[in-house]
Parts: structure tokens; C-alpha cells; sequence
């Protein structure tokens, strides 16, 4: 099975709109218009996952505070690494950055706590979201690079 990982283009604005309905305000938050925007304006960087022509998930990230911060991840289909392979090349790409942190933000309700930890995140925040009713938190892999 090919498996491609690649930058996205503004042409994958409604690939990337479709994966990420799946998150919370998934429809008003990654719209095209404002992905578009994300894009040319913000100059965010996203990133599909492409297997037999097909794109399966889905990865903003934000190299902006020096860091990187994983905004949004999504994947069609759960359950077969496509996730880790996101998240692993994400890892790959803020270290080859010089970054020294990624990390992210996600609710409680995602069950997302086993999914950051085998990939060998560490939970370092968690606060509770009255509006939302639930925790948000916050995971990091700290990232070791020499010269």
C-alpha cells in the first residue's frame, strides 16, 4: 500500500476541510475559507496523509512561537498507525526546525490520552473547561537535537 505524507497545497483545502469536520467545530473553525486564509496569510503549514491516492488524515502545525504546536489532527479511519504516522512525521519536522517542544491541546472527550501516550507524549497540563464541561489537556514530547 503507497503511503505519502506531504505538505498541502491551497488545491487540498477541501481535502483538509473534509478530514478535520471530524474535531469540535470542526466545520466553523476549518472551513475553506478560513483554511485558505491559514495558509496565505498566517503562513501555517499542513500536512496530508495520502494512501493509494487517497487523502486519510490530516495535520496543522505552528512553527511560529519557536516551538511547534500540533493545532489539529484528524484521520478518517482510526485504528491503523495513520495517526502515529502524522504525528511521527510531525516530530520529524519540528526537530529538523530546531525545535525543542511540539505539543498540543485536546479535549478530554477525544480519548486522545492512550493515542498521545504510546507515541510517547507526556500529559504536562491538564484544566478543566467550564464552558465545554471538561478537561483540556495540554501533551509534549520535549525534542533533543545537536548541532
Amino acid at each position: 500500500m503507497k503511503t505519502q505524507i506531504r505538505q498541502a497545497t491551497l488545491e487540498d483545502v477541501p481535502a483538509i476541510s473534509n478530514i478535520f469536520e471530524v474535531l469540535e467545530m470542526g466545520k466553523k473553525m476549518w472551513s475553506r475559507n478560513k483554511l485558505r486564509n491559514r495558509i496565505i496569510d498566517e503562513k501555517k503549514e499542513f500536512y496530508l496523509l495520502i494512501i493509494k491516492n487517497n487523502p486519510v488524515g490530516a495535520i496543522s502545525l505552528d512553527f511560529i512561537t519557536g516551538d511547534c504546536e500540533v493545532e489539529a489532527i484528524a484521520i478518517r479511519k482510526k485504528g491503523r498507525g495513520y495517526g502515529s504516522n502524522l504525528l511521527n512525521y510531525s516530530v520529524q519536522l519540528a526537530k529538523d526546525k530546531k525545535c525543542e517542544i511540539i505539543w498540543c491541546y485536546t479535549m478530554d472527550y477525544y480519548n486522545a490520552r492512550g493515542f498521545y501516550e504510546s507515541n510517547n507524549w507526556k500529559e504536562v497540563e491538564c484544566e478543566f473547561d467550564k464552558i465545554r464541561g471538561n478537561n483540556i489537556l495540554k501533551f509534549a514530547k520535549k525534542l533533543i537535537w545537536f548541532n
